[in-house]
């Protein structure tokens, strides 16, 4: 009997313990259990109803759950919320919400019981804490059509779970993605989204949409925000501005972009003097159809008098007649276009291929007359100085575009100068070839230098300068010499100081400098003279006991021109170039983004050949450990590289601001030393050592790259002027051009053009050419890197009437450098770099 009911207190207490656990023995082989889905450890106050079910196992009788709602074992409801069971049969499920307000316990317990079997439960305790608020911390009221992205925050408070939020964008309660724009968020938690504005203004309701943050732990908190889309502003810019036209002048076309005008409402042109037509004394001025984005200008036949010799042209939005270009210009005799002083600068071959180089000022009276100025001639160290008075005769032809074209005749003691010059629209700039029959390849610039800087007792300051000869078939010389550095001029003409590098072509070691270090001027050994009253003086610089003397010509306050004047030393040099005034330099002036042109050599079947690179090179960091990568593409004789990369360190020690000097490896060439004159722009040699690379002599502009991206409407459009030759190669031809973009993909060009052995049409004239669509194309907007085809003669390509392809980098608008492929991308043929400028 003992033995019996120690056997049923034992199983009262199994029982009971059973019970404890949410659980209950039972008389059958299946113990009873409850189990409850959607328990909670935390709830909020004002929190959305929770839905609670519960399973019972083991209850042959299926009866439910009995629901109960306590603190302390009492009854806390409604203070501690509500539970309402669910109507049914059996009873297991039921809906618990939240109380309004926070109880004075902020504690709670839910039980649920079998019906059948009493001791099997399950309770689970929870804490009932201070309701969840969602609040967006930077809404806004507007945001603009092809804006930037924004960054939406919020905060979050009583989310003990910290689940975050879920982001919505709608308009009228439906999303309203892509068409009001887009909206990503975070990870979880998601505290932050990213608004991204359409690119074009959307109409209606999805003008208007709303953000709304929802917190995701009790989604019934949630805070929004409505805003509007408005269209950016209208902006109106005239890209092919002038500033002169010559009376009886061809009709011009003057194209516009009207950014942002969603409406595609176009412009509308005016001719006007103080505001009033000036048609048709100041000429005729014929919008094109609307949408009306270009105009056709046609110049007076009479030349006028008074106002109406400078009238303004304006183009003016149609749908924002408060946004508007304009730009004014004077109307001039043909002649008159090119008058004053010019400095001249070319180099090239003579016709036996032999180097040479010419320099020197021009006066012209603006009425067809050469009246003044002097020249330097250096033929293969043969020295020619032409004293002024100069004289000779010039002709100017606006047929094309009215883009003047002038020929100038120089009379010399050995012969007549001609050359063939395509103008600026201020008649400041010219870009020149020689062409007079005999057979010279020269190419380069015509500058009109500034009286002031003429008047100047001397032109004192550091200039950084960039020099180079070619070998052509000199005895003893056994490559191109590039050399670029900076001195430094006194008040009184004394060199007091610089610093240069120079390297030849296939040699092991530079002439001097190099990457170990620049060579310091020779002060003692160095001179200058003043300039006369062409702006020529001397100049005599000594690095290395390398001595070389140079005639310098003053274009103006920043610009020297030089041309070597003496027979050329060991290495039989003819060296000419330029010298820029070196503004103020600071160690980050290296940080930026240019586009580099270089000429260089290779060889060819053992003969030089031309060896040409163009791109992009930046250099990014601070001025301690700086670093450059490049882009580029590059014909070596006729071999073409698209794309290349490179990059490097800045070699040795940081940039330095004082001479302007750094050498950057790996990027374009092994070893570039650089010499700045201005944040970005420079001059570039190759310095590459024979151990570590083969050193192509190669040398050119450092010119700082507009921002982009880049587009074909913005940046090439309008009128330009062009040149190629000057090259590493007699092979290669000169040649000047005048060229109208139209801002889609299509222009046309005409101008001169001269080889070592013939020239276009006989007479240096190639005609006026027109290509079609696909003309030339942009291919990458962030590198400003494109294509365009230009006629095979101008590269020297022998299949007559042949179309090659260029590939070019943009400096800026209407501004980029390019150079010859072959027929098609593959290559094939050798090419000079060719340089193309607004108009």
């Amino acid at each position: 009997m003992k033995h019996y009911l120690s056997a049923l207190l034992c199983l009262a207490i199994l029982g009971w313990c059973s019970a404890c656990n949410s659980s209950s023995g039972s008389p059958g082989s299946t113990p009873f259990a409850v189990n409850v889905t959607g328990s909670f450890a935390n709830i909020s106050v004002g929190g959305a109803p929770v839905t609670l079910t519960a399973s019972v196992s083991g209850d042959p009788s299926n009866k439910g759950v009995k629901w109960a709602l306590s603190v302390a074992n009492t009854s806390c409801s409604p203070a501690c919320g509500t539970l309402v069971p669910v109507a049914g049969s059996p009873t297991v499920s039921a809906v618990y919400t939240p109380p309004a307000s926070p109880p004075v316990n902020g504690e709670a317990t839910i039980t649920a019981r079998s019906i059948t079997n009493d001791g099997a439960v399950f309770v689970f305790n929870f804490q009932i804490l201070p309701p969840i608020s969602v609040s967006i911390t930077n809404k806004f009221t507007t945001q603009t059509a092809g804006g930037p992205v924004v960054n939406v925050a919020a905060t979050v408070t009583n989310d003990v779970g910290n689940a975050g939020l879920s982001w919505t964008l709608t308009a009228s309660g439906a999303n309203c993605s892509p068409a009001c724009g887009t909206l990503t968020q975070d990870p979880a938690p998601a505290l932050t989204a990213h608004y991204q504005p359409p690119a074009t203004p959307p109409t209606i309701a999805n003008a208007s949409p709303t953000i709304t943050a929802t917190s995701v732990a009790d989604t019934s908190k949630s805070d929004s925000f409505s805003f509007n889309i408005v269209p950016p502003p209208i902006s109106v810019t005239i890209t092919s501005k002038f500033s002169t036209q010559s009376v009886g002048g061809q009709a011009v076309t003057i194209n516009a972009i009207a950014a942002n005008d969603f409406t595609n409402a176009g412009l509308s042109w005016m001719l006007t003097v103080a505001g009033a037509s000036c048609t048709p004394a100041c000429g005729t001025l014929v919008p094109g159809a609307a949408p009306s984005l270009s105009a056709v200008y046609t110049p007076p036949t009479v030349l006028p008098t008074g106002a109406a010799a400078a009238p303004t042209i304006t183009a003016t939005s149609v749908a924002d007649t408060t946004k508007s270009d304009s730009f004014s210009f004077t109307i001039v005799a043909a002649s008159s276009l090119f008058m004053g002083n010019y400095a001249l600068l070319l180099r090239g071959y003579d016709p036996a291929g032999a180097p040479m180089a010419l320099a020197g000022s021009i006066t012209s009276n603006g009425s067809g007359v050469i009246n003044g100025g002097e020249l330097d001639l250096n033929d293969n160290g043969t020295v020619t100085n032409v004293p002024a008075p100069l004289a000779g005769s010039y002709t100017i032809d606006t047929s094309f575009k009215g883009i003047p074209h002038i020929t100038i005749s120089i009379t010399i003691p050995t012969r007549t100068v001609v050359l063939k010059c395509v103008l600026s629209s201020d008649g400041k700039r010219a870009k020149v070839i020689e062409f007079d029959g005999s057979f010279s390849l020269n190419a380069g610039t015509l500058l009109q230098q500034d009286p002031a800087a003429l008047a100047a007792a001397n032109p004192a300051g550091s200039y950084a300068f960039g020099v180079d000869s070619d070998a052509g078939v000199n005895a003893g010389i056994t490559g191109r010499i590039v050399e670029a550095g900076q001195f430094v001029l006194g008040a009184g003409l004394s060199v007091t100081g610089g610093i240069a590098d120079a390297g030849q072509a296939r040699a092991l070691n530079a002439v001097f400098g190099g990457p170990g270090g620049g060579a310091p001027l020779d002060v003692a050994s160095s001179s200058a003279t003043a300039q006369d009253s062409s702006g020529r003086g001397t100049l005599t610089l000594s690095f290395a006991s390398n001595v070389t003397k140079y005639a310098y010509y003053v274009v103006n306050a920043q610009q020297l021109n030089l041309i070597e004047i003496d027979t050329g030393g060991s290495f039989k040099t003819v060296q000419s170039g330029t010298a820029q005034l070196q503004k103020t330099l600071t160690a980050n002036s290296i940080i930026t983004t240019s586009i580099a042109a270089l000429t260089g050599t290779t060889l060819l079947n053992g003969v030089p050949a031309p060896d040409v690179m163009i791109g992009q090179l930046t250099v990014t960091g601070s001025s301690v450990g700086a670093s450059a990568t490049a882009q580029f593409d590059e014909n070596s004789a006729g071999s073409v590289h698209l794309n290349s990369t490179g990059g490097g360190a800045i070699y040795n020690s940081p940039f330095d601001a004082t001479t302007g000097r750094v050498v950057i490896v790996n990027s374009f060439i092994v070893a570039a030393a650089v010499y700045l004159y201005d944040t970005g722009k420079g001059f570039v040699i190759d310095v590459t050592p024979g151990g570590v690379g083969v050193n192509r002599a190669a040398s050119g502009p450092l010119l700082p790259q507009a921002a982009p991206p880049f587009s074909a409407q913005s940046d090439l459009s309008g009128n330009l002027i062009a040149l190629g030759g000057g090259s590493s190669s007699p092979s290669v031809p000169n040649f000047d051009m005048a060229a109208t973009f139209d801002g889609a993909s299509t222009y046309s060009a005409e101008g001169d053009l001269a080889s070592s052995n013939t020239a276009i049409n006989g007479n240096g004239q190639f005609p006026g050419f027109n290509l079609a669509s696909d003309a030339f194309k942009i291919v990458d907007a962030t590198f400003g890197h494109g294509e365009i085809f230009l006629l095979g003669g101008l590269f020297g390509d022998p299949n007559a009437g042949s179309t090659d392809v260029a590939s070019f980098y943009l400096i800026g608008p209407n501004q980029f450098v390019a150079m010859g492929l072959g027929p098609s991308t593959v290559g094939g043929i050798p090419s000079g770099i060719l340089f193309f400028d607004p108009q």
